[in-house]
């Protein structure tokens, strides 16, 4: 519905004018295709290569709990035969502690990494935004749209490609402090 909005207005805009104020008051409009920006941005690869490693080690780190708490629990069950049930009870107690301590460890790697990805995320959206009021200032820009949010534009119109130029000039990596996230979690 909203779309179907805009597109009305941005119709209106071009045929009538705003309020047909002898071309004074003409809204000069351009659309960006975010996506592409995204796809083609520097930084967000830097940013998936960043995550996908770390999203590697805490796998890595994972499995390696898995086969230490499958091991200690094979031992627990070998013990059960030799031990009274009250010391028996006592190591599964102690065992039942360790599985949720893992469990809350990875628990806060993946929140950390998740609010890492998020802020490095906002860095590069942040920096668009910065680009496209640059740019709409420029060429006297008063409105950029989303371009799937537009049914049908002139391509002259679309700055999409000057975004990305100027984006992977002005940022071509943005760090991924998971670290800073996982102390704060801790």
């Amino acid at each position: 519905m909203n779309f179907f909005r805009i597109s009305i207005f941005i119709v209106l805009l071009e045929f009538f004018g705003i309020a047909n104020a002898q071309d004074r008051y003409i809204a000069k409009i351009a659309v960006v295709d975010i996506e592409s920006i995204l796809e083609n941005s520097l930084a967000i690869a830097g940013i998936k290569k960043s995550i996908n490693t770390l999203s590697q080690d805490i796998q890595n780190d994972i499995s390696e709990q898995e086969k230490e708490l499958k091991a200690n629990e094979k031992n627990l069950l070998e013990l059960e035969k030799t031990l009274t049930q009250e010391k028996f009870d006592l190591l599964v107690a102690k065992f039942n502690k360790d599985v949720n301590k893992a469990k809350k460890n990875i628990q806060f790697k993946k929140i950390a990494l998740e609010q890492a990805h998020s802020e490095s995320i906002e860095v590069v959206n942040q920096k668009i935004i910065s680009i496209i009021s640059e740019l709409a200032k420029e060429y006297n820009l008063n409105i950029v749209l989303p371009s799937s949010q537009v049914l049908y534009i002139n391509n002259d119109l679309n700055v999409t490609l000057e975004v990305i130029s100027k984006l992977n000039d002005n940022l071509k990596e943005v760090p991924v402090n998971y670290q800073k996230f996982l102390k704060n979690n801790s």
